[in-house]
């Protein structure tokens, strides 16, 4: 189905704990594939690891370049690896199919951030690291690249259009009287200008 011509504009604001937030408040869920997944993800790499020991202990470590056929149980592990990523990978992108479609068919106009996710995962050393680690993951767990890319598609099948907007001070700025306020960490947006008090995704 094509969107209808009355279609609204409709913003995303796109976050890890909600995949995304629009004007009225509706809440676009993270499925956190890889997250739901990590206890066997874990267990694969391990599984793997553990093989890749046992051939280097029986034959020597592995030399640069060098050719060595698996052992049957290690190539076991590996499909079981590929495996449980494929199923992480399958899940995220249903979830996002159904949530890009909605949007394509249902606004006239679909309006995200140019979130530059390379540079936004970018590995941090010294203090914070594990931290950053963290919130690495879980950026990507959610998919926005993925998000935006599908949306891209669908927009142009269904009759809508995506306008991507430069994401400098998009959580600041007032949705009401358009003033900058610096809100810092807060959940909740307060603005000095007209007093306007709401979520900060939804503003």
């Amino acid at each position: 189905p094509a969107a209808p011509r009355d279609a609204p504009v409709v913003a995303v604001d796109l976050g890890v704990r909600k995949l995304g937030v629009l004007p009225d408040g509706t809440r676009i869920e993270n499925v956190r594939a890889e997250a739901g997944a990590a206890k066997r993800l874990r267990r694969a790499v391990l599984a793997v690891a553990r093989k890749r020991r046992a051939a280097d202990k029986k034959f020597g470590v592995r030399k640069k370049g060098e050719k060595r056929e698996s052992s049957k149980r290690l190539r076991r592990a590996y499909q079981r690896l590929d495996r449980v990523r494929s199923e992480v990978a399958n899940v995220r992108r249903s979830a996002i199919h159904v949530a890009t479609k909605h949007l394509a068919t249902t606004a006239g106009v679909v309006v995200l951030e140019d979130l530059r996710v390379k540079n936004m995962t970018r590995r941090r050393n010294g203090k914070g690291r594990a931290a950053k680690a963290g919130l690495n993951r879980a950026i990507l767990d959610a998919g926005w690249g993925e998000f935006r890319r599908q949306l891209a598609y669908k927009c142009g099948w269904y009759g809508s259009r995506l306008v991507v907007v430069p994401p400098q001070y998009t959580s600041q700025d007032c949705s009401g009287c358009g003033s900058r306020n610096d809100v810092g960490a807060a959940e909740v947006y307060r603005c000095s200008g007209c007093g306007l008090v709401m979520d900060r995704d939804q503003n």
